[in-house]
């Protein structure tokens, strides 16, 4: 599985934050993690973590203790899982294309290649 996003990535896409909301919350274990960890842990503001908070409790992927501590639920495990495939996925499909990409390029040069070499 991949780190939660660098900072050489421009943005993340809501699905990538609540993937790191979610693994906040599962590498805090079985005891959870409050929000100020969860915060800090997926570089949040506290505006961006009180309505992502939302998402994630009102889709029952984290579950909240009713005092301060967050935990995750199986839901959202399963959420992880497919969202890590997901990406593996995406990233083979991104590789794919940028090999199309380089191999067009190729038969240019070489169509290039072929035409001075006819002069």
């Amino acid at each position: 599985m991949r780190k939660m996003s660098s900072s050489k990535e421009r943005y993340r896409s809501k699905l990538g934050i609540i993937r790191d909301i979610l693994l906040v919350a599962k590498n805090a274990g079985d005891r959870g993690c409050r929000k100020t960890h969860i915060m800090y842990g997926a570089s949040l503001s506290y505006a961006l973590l009180t309505r992502y908070l939302k998402y994630v409790l009102d889709a029952n992927l984290l579950y909240h203790d009713g005092e301060v501590y967050y935990k995750i639920t199986e839901k959202g495990k399963t959420f992880l899982k497919i969202y890590n495939n997901y990406e593996i996925e995406t990233e083979a499909i991104e590789e794919h294309v940028l090999n199309r990409s380089n191999g067009k390029r190729e038969l240019k040069k070489m169509l290039e290649h072929e035409a001075k070499e006819e002069v």
